[in-house]
């Protein structure tokens, strides 16, 4: 089943070339809902994450002085946070988790625009990486 038909008329934050193909989509995506307060104690959907390039990695390995030189993304079973599954990043231990950090972050910052900490609202994440204050259901 697509995710167009799981979400059907729910509130949907997700990139911003993807709006369209939602029914109920809101006027932030990622990218473009830091700080807002917009969707305070709404329910809605986050779908999919923010992926940003290799050189992307590549500029903030050399800023952090980390010495890294194969930046080839490719899919392997790894472990993050104790979570253990199967995902698109790097071998290199160090950009791994920095790859890591910064989806987690992404998709962080996007649910958190319900305030769901001060204010009752059910964020819902349809995406692959797991993130460890989701109550998950199958």
């Amino acid at each position: 089943m697509k995710i167009v038909a799981i979400v059907g008329k729910q509130l949907v934050l997700t990139h911003k070339g993807e709006k369209d193909k939602f029914e109920n989509s809101s006027e932030l995506h990622y990218g473009g809902a830091r700080g807002s307060n917009d969707l305070i104690g709404l329910d809605f959907c986050v779908v999919g994450k923010l992926t940003y390039p290799p050189n992307y990695f590549k500029f903030l390995s050399k800023v952090l002085g980390l010495e890294c030189t194969d930046f080839t993304m490719k899919t392997q079973y790894v472990t993050y946070k104790g979570m253990s599954f199967t995902y698109t990043t790097f071998e290199d231990p160090m950009l791994q988790l920095l790859h890591f950090e910064q989806v987690e972050g992404d998709i962080t910052q996007v649910a958190h625009r319900g305030r769901p900490v001060r204010f009752p609202c059910i964020v819902k994440l349809y995406t692959d990486f797991p993130i460890m204050q989701a109550e998950y259901i199958y």
